[in-house]
C-alpha cells in the first residue's frame, strides 16, 4: 500500500496498516472510529487471503467479503487487545461467535472457496436457459433458502430432460450467496458432472455393509459435523442407484448431529433426482423383490419428499442443431422412451414378463464388420476432433459400453489415433474390503 506523508510517498504493508490503525484508535481521538475502518479496512487486507491458504494448505482461497471483513476485524482485536482495549471500546463491529471456527476449518472454506462474482455471471447465463418446470424447481429452492424453509424434493426425468443442468443452476445461485452446498453422486462418474461434486459415500462417510442401524462415520464436534450444521442444502443426484438405507442412514446420523430428532435429515433442505428407469440398487445374486425393497421409495423417508417431473429433452433445444438433426435427435428420443416404457418390441418367451426382445432399427446401429470398432469411433470422434482436441467439445461425446474390456479395447484405439505422449491418472479413493470379499471389492471398485 502507498500513501503520502507530507509530500513524499512511504509504503506499508497489510499488517503494517492494521497495526497503525489500532494505535491511532488507541493513542489518538477519533471522533468516528467506525467511519474510519469503514473507509479504510480493504486496505488491510490484502494479505489475509494468502495467509488464510496457506494455513489451510490450500492453493488458493476465495474468501467472500462479508468473511474478509470479519478476519480483518478479528487481527485488529487482537493488536488492541494487547493494549488493554476492545473492539467495543471503540463502537466497531462486534465478531460472530463461530467465526474462527469456520475460518480454520479446511471443509467449510473449501465449500465457500468460489469467486462470487463469476458465479452470478454464470447464473445469468444458466437462468436465460430455463424451461418452465425447471424455473419452478430452481426458485422452490432459492425462495427456501432466502427464507430458511426445508424443502426434501425429488426430481423424476429420463435422460436429456435437463437434471444436471438444473443442480448446475440451483448449485451457483446458493454459492453466489456464500451458501454451502454439498453436491453428491452416487458414482464417480456422475459426481464429475456436479460442481465439484464427490459421491455420496465419501462425502459422507457412508458405511459400505449397510444395516437398518447403519450412520454415517462422523462425529459430533469434528469439522465435518460443523460443515453439516453449516449447509444449506445437499443436492444427490443418481439417488434411485443407491440402496435406502444409504439415505436412512444420512437421516439418523443428521438428526443426531443436529440435535434435531424430529426433522428429516434434521432439517436440512435437500434434492435427489434420477431416473427409475435406469441403473438401479445392486444386490449380489438378489431377486426382484429385493431389489424393489430397496428402492428409496420404499423406504420411511419417501412420504417426505416432494415429487416433481421434467420431461422436455433439452438435448433437443441446442441452438448449433440443423433441423434435420432436430428431427433425427427427437425420433432417437422417442424411440428409446418407447422401449422404456415397455411399447416396443416382442415378449420373451422364457420370460414373458420382464422381457422383450427388441430390433434396433439399422439407421441407429454401425455396421458389425471388422471396421465396426474405428466406424464408431470415427463417427463419434472425427479425425479433427482427435488431432485438435479441446474440453468444451469432448464433454459433448462418449462411447458407453456395458463391460470394462470393451470400454478399454476402444481406450486404447482412441489413444493410438491420437498420439503423443500417455500419462495414466488412477483414483485416490479406494474401496475397504468388507469380511472376506477383498478380492471381490478390488474386482469391482479398481483404483
Amino acid at each position: 500500500m502507498v500513501y503520502s506523508t507530507g509530500g513524499s510517498m512511504a509504503s506499508a504493508s497489510a499488517s503494517q496498516l492494521r497495526s497503525l490503525f489500532a494505535h491511532i484508535l488507541v493513542y489518538s481521538e477519533v471522533s468516528n472510529p467506525l467511519a474510519l475502518w469503514e473507509k479504510h479496512w480493504e486496505m488491510m487486507s490484502d494479505d489475509i487471503p494468502l495467509r488464510a491458504a496457506a494455513s489451510l494448505k490450500m492453493p488458493k482461497l476465495h474468501i467472500n467479503k462479508d468473511d474478509l471483513h470479519n478476519y480483518v476485524l478479528y487481527e485488529v482485536e487482537i493488536l488492541l487487545n494487547q493494549c488493554g482495549r476492545t473492539l467495543g471500546d471503540f463502537a466497531l463491529p462486534s465478531l460472530p461467535d463461530d467465526l474462527l471456527l469456520d475460518l480454520a476449518n479446511r471443509l467449510i472454506m473449501e465449500e465457500r472457496n468460489y469467486d462470487r462474482e463469476s458465479l452470478n455471471e454464470e447464473l445469468s447465463h444458466l437462468e436465460s436457459k430455463m424451461n418452465v418446470k425447471q424455473r419452478r424447481i430452481y426458485e422452490l429452492i432459492r425462495d427456501s433458502s432466502s427464507n430458511n424453509r426445508t424443502e426434501l424434493l425429488f426430481v423424476y426425468g429420463h435422460g436429456g430432460t435437463g437434471k444436471t443442468f438444473l443442480w448446475k443452476a440451483i448449485i451457483t445461485c446458493l454459492r453466489a450467496k456464500g451458501k454451502i452446498v454439498l453436491a453428491v453422486a452416487s458414482s464417480s462418474i456422475t459426481s464429475l458432472l456436479l460442481p465439484l461434486g464427490r459421491t455420496a459415500h465419501s462425502r459422507f462417510k457412508l458405511p459400505i455393509d449397510l444395516t437398518d442401524e447403519s450412520m454415517c462415520n462422523i462425529n459430533k464436534n469434528t469439522q465435518m459435523a460443523k460443515l453439516l450444521e453449516s449447509t444449506d442444502l445437499i443436492v444427490w443426484d443418481e439417488a434411485p442407484m443407491n440402496n435406502n438405507r444409504c439415505f436412512e442412514a444420512l437421516d439418523r446420523s443428521l438428526r443426531d448431529i443436529l440435535g434435531k430428532k424430529n426433522s428429516p435429515f434434521g432439517g436440512k433442505s435437500m434434492i435427489l433426482g434420477g431416473d427409475f428407469k435406469q441403473t438401479l440398487p445392486f444386490h449380489k445374486k438378489g431377486k426382484k423383490s429385493t431389489i424393489v425393497r430397496s428402492y428409496i421409495t420404499s423406504s420411511y423417508l419417501w412420504q417426505e419428499f416432494k415429487v416433481f417431473v421434467l420431461t422436455e429433452n433439452m438435448r433437443l433445444m441446442q441452438p448449433w442443431l440443423t433441423p434435420s438433426e432436430k428431427e433425427r435427435n427427437s425420433a432417437f428420443s422417442a424411440w428409446l422412451l418407447d422401449i422404456e416404457n415397455g411399447e416396443v418390441g416382442t415378449r420373451d418367451l422364457e420370460d414373458p414378463v420382464n422381457s422383450n426382445w427388441v430390433k434396433i432399427p439399422n439407421t441407429y446401429c454401425v455396421p458389425d464388420d471388422d471396421d465396426g470398432l474405428a466406424n464408431l469411433i470415427s463417427f463419434i470422434y472425427p479425425p479433427e476432433t482427435l488431432q485438435n482436441p479441446s474440453a468444451t467439445e469432448l464433454q459433448q461425446k462418449a462411447i458407453v459400453f456395458p463391460k470394462n474390456d470393451a470400454a478399454d479395447t476402444i481406450n486404447k484405439m482412441v489413444v493410438d489415433m491420437v498420439g503423443g505422449h500417455v500419462t495414466t491418472y488412477a483414483s485416490y479413493d479406494t474401496a475397504t474390503p468388507q469380511g472376506n470379499d477383498g478380492g471381490e471389492s478390488e474386482l469391482l471398485y479398481p483404483t
